[in-house]
């Protein structure tokens, strides 16, 4: 029988499924062993083939993933209301081969499935020889019907229609914590030996192999490092140069906007004082001291009748203020406010940056 399942088989995973930990917890009268952790959900979907030539798939439902068909999404084509458009459906699945001459030991593989035109592909594949030195990673397939065989048709029924993965349609749960090589071997294949893995290489070769492996890991793992490490310092440089520009950038248009003031920068307190006077107020804070000047001056004016009598008075002021920051006697930063800045600019003493 090629594609059906034997009544052995069948008769085997039934009674596979039966000891799962949930029946056994419920049977037994005593505390329930503590439940291991579960890193697969493995799923039977099919099997095929006579001895010596069996064969027999696995899909690991925890890796079952709907991709959104992102070219639809931003191409707008579609009802935001609704659900996103499915580009295809992926999971992990195993086969595993009894012919240990002829096939591999197993092929580990991702299939994507597009459930709505059933085309299906392989993303990944990997077949392990029982002689572990033999390998081959295949690249990824194009995409063709699922329709040209059975087993392929049982994984797009198993990815596109989750209500059929019942022991009704012969799908069932198998193994949730460890890979069904030997699962296959010691429950569904014990009427055979099961073969052994193999190696040509000696003892000494193998941890040989082994240290040059570790040392290739390691030697990445540091390049890696390296890479990070000088790219973190490349971007600290970057902002470093991006942070000078940028004040360079700010002093420039400060110095176009308050030349006056701006002259003054990096000259000591003391030779501020001895061209301005001594300023009108000034205060300490934030290990600084702060030297104001105002500059200005303020305008009356009253209405009067033809008899000389005050009818209305008003003022104008007109002042800029102006004030320096020090730190450790020598000027920092300024600041000014005012209407009339631009004629202090003209009066005020300049200071070393703008004199000839």
């Amino acid at each position: 029988m090629k594609h059906g399942l034997s009544f052995v088989l069948m008769i085997s995973l039934a009674a596979l499924v039966s000891v799962t930990p949930a029946l056994a917890q419920k049977k037994s009268k005593t505390a329930p062993a503590p439940q291991q952790e579960v890193l697969w959900d493995w799923w039977f979907v099919w099997t095929g083939g006579d001895t010596p030539s069996r064969e027999i798939m696995y899909i690991d439902a925890l890796s079952v993933e709907t991709v959104v068909d992102h070219a639809q999404v931003l191409s707008g084509n579609f009802d935001p209301g609704k659900k996103p458009p499915v580009a295809y459906i992926q999971a992990d699945g195993i086969t595993i081969f009894e012919d240990s001459k002829k096939k591999p030991a197993f092929i580990k593989g991702r299939a994507r499935v597009k459930c709505d035109t059933l085309q299906m592909m392989f993303e990944t594949s990997y077949r392990q020889y029982w002689q572990t030195e033999r390998y081959e990673k295949k690249p990824p397939t194009q995409w063709f019907d699922v329709t040209s065989d059975v087993k392929f048709s049982r994984i797009a029924q198993f990815l596109c229609e989750p209500k059929s993965r019942t022991a009704k349609n012969m799908m069932w749960r198998v193994d949730q914590t460890e890979d069904p090589l030997n699962t296959t071997w010691t429950k569904l294949w014990n009427d055979v030996p099961q073969p052994k893995f193999t190696s040509k290489k000696t003892l000494a070769q193998a941890q040989a192999d082994f240290n040059k492996t570790a040392e290739r890991a390691q030697a990445i793992i540091a390049s890696g490092t390296k890479q990070a490490n000088e790219t973190q310092a490349r971007i600290l440089r970057d902002e470093k140069v991006t942070a000078m520009e940028q004040r360079a950038l700010f002093s420039k248009m400060r110095s176009k906007a308050s030349p006056l003031l701006h002259s003054w920068l990096g000259s000591e307190e003391r030779a501020l004082v001895a061209s301005w006077g001594v300023p009108n107020s000034s205060h300490n804070a934030s290990n600084a001291r702060f030297l104001s000047y105002v500059y200005g001056f303020e305008r009356q004016y009253k209405t009067q009748d033809e008899n000389g009598n005050v009818m209305a008075e008003s003022h104008e002021e007109f002042s800029c203020n102006m004030t320096f920051e020090v730190r450790d006697g020598v000027i920092n930063d300024y600041r000014s406010d005012g209407n009339y800045c631009g004629t202090a600019a003209s009066a005020m003493p300049r200071g070393p940056g703008l004199r000839k």
